[in-house]
């Protein structure tokens, strides 16, 4: 089968992961993929050996959203795929406007998130809804937020959950030891992490808030935020701020997250909205515990393995945080990994892809 995957961007993020470990496992099972990038950097790339056509299209130009228009129907022509896969809303949208000039057997088009912008983007996706042959998003309750929000009609639109390579994320003590001397933490103190953009949605001002007030009561607590975006600056000042800059490390971007996360005490999740949160998964993978809010898919993830709490809560945050700073070892790593393990494997959401793909 010819698969062509089209994406919003490749630099950092759940979604862009997914796309590149989605490409891997369509490789290994034998099928045909390239890949379509409408713009930015290239900054997350598959392993084998996959073609990225990037289209640079630039943000409020009609002439290069033109020009993509054009080198994609040249793609499609040349390579003629069996399915054509949009991923994130602007390749979602333009996937769908570019069946208009270009012959695409099928269409999926992939949201990944409760929440990918206002009104105009739902309407955007209702009235094109009849150009793709079926919507999905990456949670349950992601599925129902896009039905409430008409994006989608609910005959034409189900979940399917992102998968992860069981096999890279696994707890280290080797790499624990590593990167906990790279942040100058010992083992006797608590490291919460969190890894994410630096944006909006991921609401790390209130993790900030949260964790100056864990500070007043507990000195041997260590905040690591991995993760890079338009509010860097303004969350290092606002560190500064509230006078917890001295243990907050700001890390950019890593390519070996894995490896971070075996270094945390308690993985925390403190986003408005999220879609499914592979992050969270990919801790628990790492036999970390997880405390993160009830945004989007996050506690069908957690289930009873993590703890949840409502968004945007200061005093909640604050003190399921403190529960785990007072009792840190009191929790099974083993079962946690396990309950992931069994569930969100990336080869068997790669089989559910090409089953979905064969029948529509």
């Amino acid at each position: 089968m010819k698969i062509l995957l089209i994406i919003t961007g490749l630099t950092v993020g759940g979604a862009e992961r997914q796309v590149c470990d989605l490409a891997e496992q369509f490789i290994k099972k034998g099928h045909s993929v390239k890949i379509i990038v409408l713009t930015g950097p290239v900054i997350f790339k598959p392993f084998s050996d996959i073609e990225i056509i990037p289209l640079d299209i630039m943000k409020s130009s009609f002439l290069s959203f033109l020009s993509g228009l054009r080198i994609s129907r040249r793609v499609l022509l040349e390579y003629d795929p069996d399915v054509v896969h949009g991923h994130m809303i602007h390749a979602n949208i333009f996937s769908r406007i570019l069946r208009l000039i270009a012959p695409v057997k099928k269409l999926i088009c992939t949201a990944h998130s409760t929440n990918e912008g206002g009104g105009g983007r739902m309407l955007a996706y209702r009235l094109t809804d009849t150009l793709c042959d079926m919507s999905t998003n990456v949670s349950d309750e992601a599925v129902k937020a896009y039905i409430n929000k008409k994006a989608a009609p609910d005959d034409k639109i189900i979940t399917v959950n992102n998968g992860l390579d069981v096999s890279k994320f696994k707890y280290s003590v080797n790499y624990r030891n590593i990167k906990r001397d790279v942040l100058g933490v010992r083992e006797d103190n608590v490291l919460l992490m969190t890894v994410g953009r630096l944006t909006e949605a991921k609401n790390h001002k209130l993790l900030l808030r949260v964790f100056s007030l864990l500070k007043e009561e507990h000195k041997n607590i260590t905040l690591c935020i991995i993760g890079d975006g338009e509010l860097k600056e303004y969350l290092i000042r606002f560190a500064r701020t509230l006078s917890v800059a001295d243990s907050v490390h700001f890390i950019g971007n890593v390519d070996d997250v894995q490896n971070w996360l075996s270094a945390a005490d308690v993985f925390v999740l403190s986003s408005l909205w999220e879609g499914f949160s592979l992050v969270c998964a990919e801790a628990m993978l790492c036999e970390r515990y997880v405390i993160a809010t009830d945004c989007g898919g996050v506690a069908g993830i957690l289930g009873d393995k993590g703890s949840i709490v409502p968004v945007n809560d200061i005093d909640a945050l604050y003190s399921e945080l403190d529960k785990f700073i007072h009792d840190r070892c009191n929790f099974d790593g083993e079962e946690i990994r396990k309950s992931i393990a069994s569930r969100f494997s990336i080869e068997s959401i790669a089989a559910q892809w090409i089953d979905i793909y064969t029948s529509v």
